[in-house]
């Protein structure tokens, strides 16, 4: 379990937090300098030109990227070839690279020196989209509870070891707070469970207020977390370019007061619901529709530290994998009723128009009473 421990706190540093560190090595006095692709590109076409130019002579240049592979995250670095003459140019084959989010791929160019010294240079930030998934899409009412909310079933991803651990969740809004409540069956979930992992596990909701799909987190995105053990708290993203001209990203986490409600039963699992302030996600008001992802942290059969998650990816924090709310408004809830009592006034308003125009057209001749024929005689 410690083992277990230790590797998904080194899982989550790379990919939710040390992710927030990622930056371009390359300075002004590197001795190759990467013409081409540009820092933070974002590429969506089968291939890229890579291009390098050297500041002083060299013997050979060797060009690598170091890429996220596979469903689980694992790290590979392959090389694009090795080059001894000008240009030092290769086109970097992407048809069978995995989209590369939160941090993107790595550049790497080796260069050979005249006196067999080696001179690196890493350009980091090359974020790659393949062809565009499904993602899933949901409503939520406009309410006081979640009794006409939409189930949203989280998932693993095929992961066999949680087969027997499953999670939904559900939101509704109102004019001051997005309200989202996650239910989680865990029944590794157990009385042995330490403190220390419980900090680990719960209910993660991240909301994209520009709603862009960036692959890489910005500081549009509100990301909250609920622990089992501990106090909620937020995660602030903003990347950008530092005074040294290298790009990076920045993170704070502090303590959000959020009202939030926990309750864990041994053996079965635990519920987590949280209220999101609007004012802090979005600029003005809640828009038409909005991406999010929410993501429960659970325990898996190997005692191993696992995800579910709404959108899932092996980058499930990435903007560019959420999926798609469409929260209704007041009018939006008001609006059935409303057409139910119109149309019920509008029946009682038809009937009685119909009703009036019988009894003036048609049972006013049938009760008219009969006149007498004068010519037939004199009354006595």
């Amino acid at each position: 379990m410690k083992s277990d421990l230790h590797r998904f706190v080194f899982t989550a540093i790379v990919l939710s937090t040390a992710f927030l560190r990622a930056e371009i090595l390359q300075s002004s006095d590197s001795v190759i300098l990467f013409k081409s692709p540009s820092p933070f590109t974002v590429i969506h076409s089968s291939a890229c030109t890579v291009e390098v130019e050297p500041k002083i002579p060299v013997v050979s240049i060797e060009l690598f990227a170091q890429c996220m592979r596979g469903s689980e995250g694992e790290q590979e670095m392959v090389s694009l070839g090795r080059l001894s003459n000008p240009p030092y140019r290769v086109l970097w084959n992407l048809d069978s690279v995995y989209d590369q989010l939160l941090t993107g791929a790595s550049l790497y160019a080796e260069a050979l020196m005249p006196d067999s010294t080696i001179h690196t240079s890493i350009l980091s930030g090359i974020f790659v989209l393949g062809i565009k998934k499904p993602v899933p899409s949901v409503k939520i009412p406009f309410g006081k509870n979640f009794s006409h909310s939409e189930k949203m079933l989280l998932q693993s991803g095929g992961n066999a070891s949680l087969r027997d651990v499953s999670a939904n969740a559900m939101m509704y809004r109102d004019n001051q707070q997005i309200c989202v409540s996650l239910a989680c069956f865990d029944p590794y979930l157990s009385d042995t469970v330490s403190p220390e992992v419980r900090k680990l596990l719960g209910l993660r909701v991240a909301i994209d207020g520009s709603c862009k799909r960036k692959p890489y987190l910005t500081k549009n995105v509100y990301i909250v977390t609920v622990p089992l053990e501990g106090q909620p708290f937020r995660t602030t993203v903003q990347a950008g370019y530092r005074s040294n001209g290298n790009f990076g990203i920045k993170q704070e986490t502090n303590p959000v007061a959020v009202p939030f409600g926990i309750h864990i039963e041994k053996s079965r699992g635990f519920d987590v619901n949280v209220s999101l302030p609007v004012k802090q996600i979005f600029d003005r008001q809640v828009p038409d529709s909005f991406t999010c992802n929410i993501l429960a942290t659970v325990i898996d059969s190997s005692g191993a530290i696992r995800e579910l998650s709404w959108s899932v990816s092996p980058q499930n924090l990435s903007p560019y994998i959420y999926g798609t709310v469409y929260p209704a408004n007041r009018f939006g809830m008001i609006l059935p009723f409303l057409l139910i009592a119109l149309s019920a006034f509008g029946g009682f308003l038809i009937g009685a128009i119909i009703m009036i125009l019988l009894r003036h057209f048609v049972f006013a001749e049938k009760w008219k009473p009969e006149l007498l024929d004068e010519s037939d005689g004199q009354l006595a």
